[in-house]
């Protein structure tokens, strides 16, 4: 067998580039590459898919927290603050919301900007998420989310409605209303109720135990409001009717 030597071999100079040039170009696309390490099972697949990011614990700190969105958590351990019409009666982790027992009677409890900066802007992104519990599916209407329920409606809102029994995603633009019909949802237990927006896409998603019930994509809400969040029960009949809230999350972007 003939021995042929490497520099008897036939040479090009179609591509001069370098091996460390190959190299750097292959890490920079690398880099780049949103999907890198998307693989099941690599790294960052699991961060971005497991339903809770782990870190050790202590390992966060509050200046790592945005710093522009506004974040409100509470449990109802107070009512200072806000604006409570009808009877309301916190209590530990939670608070009962109840009206008189008189047809058309209503309570309601609304975080009001006293300020008057309009803090609730439908242009910027809203988030919400609270526990709810109705002892009964008859003979009330009820309302939670961003903004107030009045009627006639002035202003808009978004969140949940009770309407006749029925539990429906609500939102409101130039204060006409539109619903969507939400199935499967015992509300007499306690479920966590989630809604948020995206501006940039104009859409709004209705969530309720972790899963996603509606998106809605048309008639987004506009302007702003002085309140900026609200829980609001009426009855239909000559009998007194109650609305759990066990707790709220909110964020704002500022």
């Amino acid at each position: 067998m003939a021995i042929v030597c490497w520099g008897n071999l036939g040479k090009s100079a179609n591509d001069n580039q370098r091996i460390e040039q190959s190299m750097e170009q292959y890490i920079t696309g690398h880099n780049i590459d949103i999907n890198a390490h998307q693989v099941y099972g690599s790294s960052l697949y699991m961060h971005k898919s497991n339903s809770l990011l782990d870190h050790p614990l202590g390992s966060v700190d509050l200046k790592k927290l945005s710093q522009n969105s506004i974040v409100l958590f509470t449990c109802f351990e107070s009512m200072d603050g806000w604006s409570v019409s009808g009877t309301c009666n916190p209590d530990i982790l939670s608070t009962i919301l109840q009206t008189g027992g008189v047809q058309n009677d209503f309570a309601s409890i609304a975080l009001y900007d006293t300020a008057l900066n309009n803090l609730l802007n439908f242009s910027k992104d809203l988030f919400f998420q609270t526990t709810v519990i109705f002892p009964s599916t008859e003979y009330n209407d009820a309302f939670f989310g961003f903004g107030y329920f009045e009627n006639p409606l002035s202003l808009d809102n978004f969140g949940f409605k009770m309407e006749d029994g029925a539990l429906k995603a609500y939102w409101t633009k130039n204060s006409t209303p539109y619903t969507y019909t939400i199935t499967g949802i015992d509300i007499t237990q306690r479920n966590v109720y989630r809604a948020f927006t995206d501006v940039d896409k104009q859409e709004i998603y209705f969530y309720i135990n972790g899963e996603l019930k509606y998106t809605a994509t048309s008639n987004f809400p506009v302007g702003t409001s002085p309140y900026i969040f609200s829980y609001y029960l009426v009855t239909n009949t000559d009998e007194a009717h109650h609305m759990f809230m066990c707790d709220l999350y909110l964020e704002i972007e500022r």
